[in-house]
């Protein structure tokens, strides 16, 4: 069914912005993606070490606060 779904997007349907400020489906589609892998990656290396010592699960969160102008700051 996903996979349906997202045989029938097209280039120019992922890029069109949705709004001032707002991610392009495209984007929102990478994001989840890099989301994913990195959570894997986390959880395996958790499951294999002792403690684990990665990093905290909101990366972007300082750019956030300081009110950094990065994609990381925009709106889904």
């Amino acid at each position: 069914m996903a996979l349906v779904a997202l045989r029938v997007l097209t280039e120019a349907n992922v890029a069109v912005p949705r709004g001032s400020g707002s991610w392009v489906k495209k984007e929102i589609l990478g994001h989840l993606i890099d989301s994913a892998a990195t959570n894997h990656q986390r959880f395996v290396r958790a499951q294999l070490a002792e403690r684990y010592a990665g990093p905290g699960c909101c990366a972007v969160s300082g750019a956030i606060s300081r009110g950094s102008s990065s994609r990381a700051n925009r709106r889904y």
